[in-house]
């Protein structure tokens, strides 16, 4: 007769697995003015809703969820009301970045961090690469003279500054004109290298 169950018992263990932290391989694109997602979590799912997860460009610190809400302390004031954590998700192991109004400044190599994480991996990946929008002619007739058309051109340019400059009384070479189902005077016109179309009632 055994002395104890542990003499012929097999002996069992617990193994928990580990959720790794996880990036992206791809470079997530944007263009200027846009809001962008910058896609990380956690595989297998895991609640990190107690945790503390931390948003760094570089040694900037880009969003930080402490103490289960945003911790605005450490976050660098060129993101200040800029960047969101989906909250309903976090429970779920998403801890994906909301980035509004994006800039060129804000391009580089992101690192999504959970420091209490019980893993070998607690870091993600994330490059974000923002592109400039072309620049675009927005035009005005503002006097018809015969067979000539005078237009107001404004060349919108956007960037850091959002500059606008603005030339008047140019004439355009009139490619082509025609009338819409909706009554309008479609009028294409090129300027340069740059294309301009305008819709003016008539």
């Amino acid at each position: 007769i055994p002395t104890s169950y542990s003499s012929w018992l097999p002996s069992c263990s617990l193994v928990l697995q580990e959720s790794d932290v996880i990036g992206s391989d791809e470079p997530v694109k944007a263009n200027v003015g846009e809001d962008v997602i910058l896609p990380c979590h956690l595989e297998p799912p895991f609640n990190v809703s107690t945790l503390t997860v931390e948003w760094r460009r570089n040694k900037t610190y880009v969003h930080v969820y402490r103490s289960m809400k945003h911790d605005p302390n450490q976050q660098n004031s060129h993101f200040i009301n800029r960047t969101y954590l989906f909250c309903d998700e976090i429970g779920k192991g998403n801890i994906s970045l909301l980035l509004r109004n994006v800039s060129k400044e804000d391009e580089g190599l992101y690192i999504c961090y959970v420091p209490k994480l019980h893993s070998q991996v607690r870091k993600g990946n994330i490059t974000l690469k923002v592109a400039s929008p072309t620049n675009r002619l927005v035009g005005e007739v503002v006097r018809d003279k015969g067979m000539s058309l005078i237009l107001l051109l404004k060349l919108r340019l956007t960037n850091l500054s959002n500059t606008m400059t603005t030339f008047n009384n140019l004439i355009p070479t009139v490619h082509t004109s025609r009338r819409s189902r909706c009554g309008k005077l479609m009028i294409e016109c090129c300027f340069g290298s740059l294309w301009l179309k305008k819709n003016k009632e008539t």
